[in-house]
């Protein structure tokens, strides 16, 4: 054993770590598990405006769909971990701001008398989610690097 073999497989401890935590950031952030969350979404928030049994069954179908998005993403995730706090609370600020959007674009709409302002509300929040969790994927990766180097 040479001197530099300890430092060579610290090297490779911390490469694998830098891969890991890249392939967490782009499994949970792939377009093709956050597209049926938009969708989602887009149903139970957009169901809004519906009269009464549809409102409910569309909710239901949104609420199924994006349970079968999650648990997918989940069961082919390449490498799984807990978030921490901190990326915990960038979740719930990213969710709080969804909500944020949609309140702000249904009270305009509906100032502005357009109709459903619900589903055009829905629209855009489902937008912004896809386009909100997609710029995010930096802050989550440093997120994540300074979690790691704090141990």
């Amino acid at each position: 054993m040479t001197e530099y073999d300890p430092r060579r497989s610290l090297e490779d401890i911390d490469r694998y770590g830098n891969s890991s935590r890249d392939a967490y950031v782009q499994q949970n952030t792939a377009l093709p598990y956050m597209v049926p969350v938009a969708v989602m979404l887009l149903l139970v928030y957009g169901s809004l405006d519906l009269p009464s049994p549809w409102n409910v069954i569309i909710t239901v179908a949104g609420l199924v769909l994006g349970l079968g998005a999650a648990t997918l993403a989940h069961v082919r995730a390449p490498v799984r971990r807990r978030p921490s706090p901190a990326e915990l609370g960038l979740y719930l600020g990213w969710g709080v701001l969804l909500i944020v959007v949609y309140g702000a674009v249904r009270v305009g709409a509906y100032g502005l008398d357009l109709p459903v302002p619900g589903m055009i509300a829905a629209v855009i929040m489902a937008v912004v989610s896809v386009v909100s969790i997609v710029a995010m994927r930096p802050l989550i990766r440093s997120l994540m690097r300074r979690e790691a180097r704090r141990g």
